[in-house]
């Protein structure tokens, strides 16, 4: 296993939370489920994988530090796909009861270094709970449809950068994502998720398009007006949207975003 993880997660790689082999206050019917030894078995299938993104929730119970919920991307090998996207195994694990063992495909692409999770179009969620006896089978199973969805993705991409999208449409894309936002307030107008910040989302297309809303939903930034009572007396307040830095959250919303896309083509 190599690393290329962002600057600012390099801090948060934690060693000793991916080789736990203990559960924090659990039942006898509890197995924890090691996320090292998850990679274990995705490189003995597929060959070496490289951590490129990583992330873990901050505990305030001394007890459970070392046991909470964590995120890992890794990427295999033969996983580029066009405009410089990789195609990479999402794994979230925790070992104090508070997730199972979940596995999704995901995607980084180079060009913006944007972490991407797809959503049910191209592979659906793999759960397995710590009480689950042969979790190495489900691991195997889980990269036979893996493989399967990454010529799916290719050819997803392939379609939505040859997909053009008027302005009409982008705002459109850009309305029904909002609608899926469970944030406090409202947005001020959601065709401000359809911002390029990148040169290289300027084309016209379904693609680039979807990255924009990816982006800008995930990075926040966007104004939103909030009802607030000052006084007893009823007004809006003009703020802006914040980073989303929740890993379940995070993970929600990539996924219904990317099917929005999907059923586009």
């Amino acid at each position: 296993m190599d690393l290329m993880v962002k600057k600012g997660e390099i801090r948060k790689l934690d060693f000793n939370l991916l080789n736990q082999t203990e559960g924090f206050n659990v039942s006898d019917r509890y197995q924890a489920i090691p996320t090292q030894s998850i990679i274990d078995i995705i490189e003995e299938q597929s060959g070496p994988t490289r951590i490129v993104a990583f992330n873990k929730v901050n505990v305030r119970k001394p007890g459970k530090q070392g046991f909470q919920r964590h995120v890992v991307m890794l990427e295999l090998e033969n996983s580029k796909m066009l405009d410089n996207t990789s195609m990479n195994i999402v794994l979230y694990n925790s070992n104090d009861r508070s997730s199972s063992v979940k596995l999704f495909a995901g995607s980084i692409r180079a060009a913006c270094d944007n972490s991407l999770v797809w959503g049910d179009e191209i592979m659906p969620q793999v759960k397995i709970n710590h009480s689950t006896i042969n979790w190495q089978g489900r691991i195997d199973d889980m990269l036979q449809t893996f493989h399967q969805a990454q010529e799916k993705t290719h050819n997803t991409i392939q379609q939505a950068m040859n997909k053009y999208m008027s302005y009409s449409d982008q705002v459109t894309y850009a309305h029904e994502v909002a609608e899926l936002l469970d944030m406090e307030g409202r947005l001020l107008d959601p065709a401000e998720l359809n911002i390029a910040h990148r040169q290289e989302d300027l084309d016209k297309t379904l693609w680039t398009t979807f990255n924009k809303i990816q982006y800008n939903v995930i990075n926040g930034g966007m104004q939103r007006l909030m009802d607030i009572e000052v006084d007893g007396i009823k007004t809006t307040k003009l703020n802006k949207t914040h980073k989303i830095t929740d890993s379940n959250k995070s993970i929600k919303l990539n996924r219904q975003i990317s099917d929005l896309m999907i059923k586009r083509l």
